[in-house]
């Protein structure tokens, strides 16, 4: 509602950008948190026989992490009333999808499906991005988004090399601590601008 309200403002570009950035730095933090405990839920609450699924869990979080800044990204198709890119664009996405999938599948198992999901939604991101530019300049901070993926990165290359237990939550827990107060200044003025905007 929002995207489609402020399309006509001189100052969409900025809105978009600044409601991307939050959007998504916030979801990936999500995601590290989630990591944080991930084994240990299957290890405490999942039957031994599942074990493995873990695997699948770190690209079916980012999964949903593309899918919500794609369909973030889609809202200005729709605002500029350009909704056949809207259509292709998801198109695009789906062939991408079942196309890795039928060749990851095989060999990776649930784990091929979940990095052919990730990778497909991924695609509609990166392609909606590029073709909105032109009516909507949404500035992405790359800098800030592959910072955001290392550490997430770093997280599931720990989950496999560290057994289930507390050294690994406190490993997990402080790339995610590190990433916070790295940037911390930028949450601080997020936090001050939503305290005044009340």
């Amino acid at each position: 509602m929002g995207a489609v309200k402020s399309y006509d403002d001189q100052d969409v570009g900025d809105y978009y950008t600044k409601t991307f950035d939050i959007v998504a730095r916030l979801q990936l933090l999500m995601v590290m948190a989630l990591l944080c405990v991930t084994q240990f839920v299957f290890a405490t609450w999942i039957a031994p026989t599942y074990w493995q699924a873990w695997q699948a869990v770190p690209g079916l979080l980012l999964t949903v992490v593309y899918t919500n800044m794609s369909a973030m990204v889609g809202a200005t198709y729709l605002a500029a009333k350009r909704t056949r890119g809207l259509f292709l664009t998801t198109v695009y996405g789906a062939v991408i999808s079942i196309g890795l999938s039928v060749v990851s599948v095989p060999f990776l198992g649930i784990i091929g499906a979940s990095l052919a999901s990730c990778v497909g939604f991924a695609a509609v991101l990166g392609i909606r991005l590029y073709e909105t530019r032109r009516f909507v300049g949404i500035r992405v901070t790359w800098s800030a988004m592959l910072k955001y993926h290392l550490v997430i990165g770093l997280q599931i290359g720990l989950m496999c090399l560290l057994p289930v237990g507390c050294m690994q939550g406190v490993c997990l827990s402080l790339l995610m601590v590190g990433l916070i107060w790295s940037d911390w200044p930028y949450y601080q003025r997020l936090f001050v601008t939503l305290t005044n905007k009340r």
